[in-house]
């Protein structure tokens, strides 16, 4: 396999509205999904992404007659990192913003789901001001997710299985340290947390 110098795929963007451009991105993107469909898709998938519009989570599955590409880019569209992705006349970013953990998305009763913006964040000691509105905003999200497995009712009596990833060291933005993130990720497979019937959390 080729070698992918993914430093390259990062420009910034001299708008008002992001700081890194998704025009090299769409490129190396578009060399591997061309211009396949939502609903060309052969296994079941689910895209999650927010309507800056509505403020509502928008879910492009194999039911959705939209590029791939386009919804892909739609769901990590961090917002002030990239400039929201327009499909139609709406607008969408990253779908943390709705549903950071989408497990209600799943029609499985067992679920193995990968939170990366987890517990572990909580042992970050904030220092200035950024460092303070950042925690804020992990704390945010994982409170989304704790209320979620604990109240969302589509979710009772089943199982699951969460994987937590210790990445309280890195942020968000930190694309070209993939590979020590990806080992961390597979040492976090090894520390599977089970939770079941999580009606009773």
């Amino acid at each position: 396999m080729e070698e992918i110098n993914y430093l390259k795929l990062f420009n910034f963007s001299f708008s008002f509205v992001s700081t890194i451009s998704t025009i090299k991105i769409r490129e190396f993107l578009n060399n591997i999904l061309h211009n396949r469909k939502m609903c060309d898709t052969k296994i079941p998938l689910k895209i999650i992404a927010t309507s800056l519009d509505t403020g509502m989570k928008k879910v492009f599955d194999n039911k959705s007659d939209i590029k791939l590409i386009d919804a892909v880019i739609a769901s990590f569209s961090v917002p002030g990192l990239f400039e929201p992705m327009s499909i139609g006349t709406e607008r969408f970013a990253d779908g943390i913003l709705s549903s950071n953990l989408p497990l209600e998305e799943s029609s499985y009763d067992n679920i193995l789901a990968v939170d990366v913006m987890n517990s572990h964040f909580l042992s970050i000691i904030p220092k200035y001001i950024p460092h303070i509105m950042l925690k804020s905003h992990y704390i945010m999200v994982l409170n989304q997710t704790r209320y979620k497995i604990k109240n969302d009712s589509s979710l009772r009596n089943r199982n699951i299985t969460m994987i937590e990833p210790d990445l309280s060291g890195y942020q968000m933005h930190d694309f070209l340290k993939w590979e020590k993130i990806a080992e961390i990720g597979y040492d976090a497979m090894n520390k599977p947390k089970l939770q079941q019937n999580t009606s009773g959390l």
